[in-house]
């Protein structure tokens, strides 16, 4: 053990080690470092056969001594001046597969079947075995035999060309067996330097070994780097006086003690935590695990020690979090929840168990299913499979759970997975917070959206989406939308007041109500005007829901200690299979256009909308031609209503009417012609009309009146001029 360590803090190894080149592949002996103790060896062999030629019996001058040498010089420059790292590994091969061509020249030139220059062939060989791959060292043997062989084949027949082919077989044969066996033992040394070396300089334990009297003898870097003493300073010297605290030093004593005297021999093999002493005084919290080998008659007692200040940081840390979790998990005002990956609850807060009426040990081990309720209860198991399965990473949304008394409550549920230190799957964690206060408000916030805040009715944007989804989902009779608007309703804000007008319209919404089917729609879009959207129905039953309405508002209103009959105009439009729709907008305005047909024809009646109120056909041509003219010939003429203040009998104001005096058919009021003005450009011309009268009317009497300064006109505008920014 001792000369492995001492070995080991060598940086570059032993020379053995050194010479076999551990650090380099096989086969790229040309690269790595210490590559002179690689090409130093090839020169010398390079120049060798020279250095044999007087021997031989051959002259400096012979033309194959020279073409021998300038190859040895090729062979050398090669060796020094080609970029190897760059090139092929095989190429790495060629200064030595020369070498065999260079010893083949001098050969040659020495003129004898057994020359001097034969056991040079086995340089190559032997350089393969120790540097070279497989392949290599076959191709050199390969090679020597033909070295050893081609000059016979190819010279002039001797008498002992026999013998030649003999010595070479056996040459290659005892080549190629020792040759391998010398590859794999340097092979097996190779591996066995670079794992040892690799061992001990990546190791992150500190080794130590002391004798029975306690003094040290072994010292790895890494022990200098735990406690700050070099090898060379520490080593014979004793260990508690070096690197256990003072406290513990008899304790120690007394141990080894026990030991040697055979009472305490269960103290080794045993992983310890004990306390250091660095070389600067500070103590430092270590991990050593103890093993004694008998030596002899002596024994030798080796401790691999572990710094574990920072394990002991990370689980104080660890116990840190677990606590902050605890509190925050236990504390928490969200229910929290951990769950097995089977569904299960494995722990649940104070919090969790408000949300659901239930106690924690009601809770524990019961399935995340069971507190879902019934309708949502196969989606949420689903989504929580899919998160313990892997499939999804987290879930998020809003669900309602069951609570212990049977009312559903509405919760925001989160759910996350939580992995072990291996990335392993361990159980799920959920979040639950009590939503039903916010759904409460949002539901409270829709219906507000989309309904009417009167009659609790649905409003113009609902019915619109309502009138979308029939129209996706027309049947073989269609669908029908019944407008109605009520006939005079103006006359009972202005006599009776707006809190009396809102008792009108909340009765009129409440008797609507009571004639739907299942599945209509009844909405108020402002004001008197009210709106029925009724599938699967065609024509006739269309005019019998209108005259089911009609009916019903025929029943007097009580407001006030009066009687009202509130009667309406109804226009209805059809949308059979077979007919092209427009956005519900267009399909309210072609109902209205049918209501004011309705209401021109003497109200409380229906009328059903026909395409030339929207083409322009023959009859509503002719009454815009006469509406142009009316308006060309000052046949517009406007009326005057005064406001009186019921509590003085004083006229306060007046509001302006508009009136058609008709050469034919008399004095028209506004539901007989307006609706073919709003229909096209006109209506912003009597707009413009009514207004100028009204102002020049209005600057009139507040000249003529004593106090005409509070004097007011009132006008009706239409939607189209109010929306015209011109």
């Amino acid at each position: 053990m001792h000369s492995i360590r001492a070995g080991a803090r060598q940086t570059t190894g032993p020379a053995w080690s050194r010479s076999i080149a551990p650090d380099i592949e096989p086969g790229r002996f040309f690269e790595g470092e210490d590559l002179w103790r690689r090409t130093t060896p090839f020169v010398l062999g390079a120049i060798l056969p020279f250095a044999l030629l007087p021997f031989a019996g051959i002259s400096a001058t012979d033309p194959r001594v020279l073409v021998a040498a300038a190859l040895a010089a090729v062979l050398i420059a090669m060796v020094y001046l080609l970029p190897w790292p760059r090139l092929p590994a095989s190429s790495q091969a060629l200064p030595l597969l020369g070498y065999f061509v260079l010893v083949g020249l001098l050969r040659d030139g020495a003129e004898g079947h057994s020359s001097i220059f034969d056991p040079l062939v086995a340089l190559p060989v032997v350089w393969f075995a120790l540097y070279g791959t497989g392949r290599q060292l076959a191709l050199s043997v390969l090679a020597m035999g033909l070295t050893l062989t081609l000059p016979v084949v190819i010279g002039e027949a001797h008498t002992d060309s026999g013998d030649q082919f003999v010595r070479a077989l056996f040459a290659v044969a005892l080549a190629s067996a020792v040759g391998t066996a010398v590859q794999l033992v340097v092979h097996a040394l190779r591996r066995a330097t670079l794992e040892s070396r690799s061992i001990l300089e990546t190791s992150q334990e500190a080794f130590i070994s002391i004798d029975e009297d306690g003094l040290i003898r072994e010292w790895n870097p890494q022990a200098e780097r735990l406690f700050g003493w070099g090898r060379d300073e520490i080593i014979g010297r004793p260990v508690h006086h070096t690197i256990i605290p003072r406290r513990h030093r008899d304790a120690h004593l007394r141990g080894l003690g026990r030991f040697l005297a055979g009472d305490d021999l269960e103290m080794m093999a045993r992983r310890l935590e004990v306390e250091g002493l660095r070389r600067d005084g500070v103590e430092i919290p270590i991990e050593l695990s103890i093993s004694a080998l008998r030596e002899g008659d002596e024994w030798r007692f080796h401790a691999f020690v572990r710094d574990i200040s920072e394990r002991q940081a990370v689980e104080a840390a660890l116990r840190e979090a677990e606590e902050r979790f605890r509190k925050a998990f236990d504390d928490s005002r969200v229910g929290m929840a951990l769950i097995s990956l089977d569904g299960s609850f494995q722990r649940v807060n104070r919090a969790l168990c408000e949300i659901c009426g239930r106690t924690e040990g009601s809770l524990l081990g019961r399935r995340f299913g069971e507190i879902i309720h019934p309708d949502e209860q196969q989606r949420e198991v689903e989504a929580l499979r899919d998160v313990a399965d892997g499939e999804s990473y987290g879930y998020r949304g809003e669900t309602r759970c069951l609570h212990a008394r049977g009312h559903p409550v509405w919760i925001s549920l989160t759910v996350s997975p939580i992995y072990d230190s291996k990335g392993i799957l361990s159980y799920l964690i959920a979040q639950i917070e009590d939503i039903s206060e916010r759904k409460e408000s949002e539901e409270r916030l829709t219906r507000q959206a989309l309904h009417d805040s009167l009659t609790g009715l649905p409003n113009r944007t609902l019915f619109a989406d309502r009138v979308r989804m029939a129209t996706a989902r027309r049947t073989t009779q269609g669908f029908a939308i019944i407008y109605l608007d009520l006939d005079g309703f103006k006359l009972v804000n202005d006599t009776l007041g707006h809190a009396a007008g809102d008792q009108v319209l909340v009765e009129v919404a409440r008797r609507l109500e009571r004639l739907l089917r299942a599945g209509d729609t009844l909405a108020r879009l402002g004001g008197d005007e009210f709106a029925l959207l009724c599938e699967g129905v065609g024509e006739v039953e269309a005019k019998t829901i209108a005259d089911r309405v009609i009916y019903a508002l025929t029943r007097p209103i009580g407001v006030q200690d009066r009687e009202i009959v509130q009667a309406a105009s109804i226009g209805i439009s059809l949308y059979g299979p077979g007919v092209s729709v427009e956005e519900p907008d267009e399909m309210l305005g072609e109902a209205d256009m049918a209501m004011y047909r309705a209401k021109a024809a003497g109200k409380s009646r229906y009328a059903l909308f026909e395409s030339w109120m929207r083409e322009g056909d023959t009859d509503r041509a002719s009454l815009e031609r006469e509406l142009r003219r009316a308006l060309a010939g000052d046949e517009i003429v406007v009326h005057y209503q005064p406001e009186v203040d019921l509590i003085s009998g004083a006229i306060t104001g007046a509001e302006a009417l508009v009136r058609w005096r008709h050469p034919e058919r008399g004095l028209l009021e506004p539901a007989q012609f307006l609706f073919v003005a709003e229909a096209s450009d006109l209506i912003a011309e009597i707009d413009d009309l009514v207004l100028r009268e009204a102002c020049r009317q209005a600057a009139l009497w507040r000249a003529e009146m004593p106090q005409g300064e509070s004097f007011n006109v009132s006008v009706n505008i239409s939607e189209r001029r109010l929306a015209d920014p011109d």
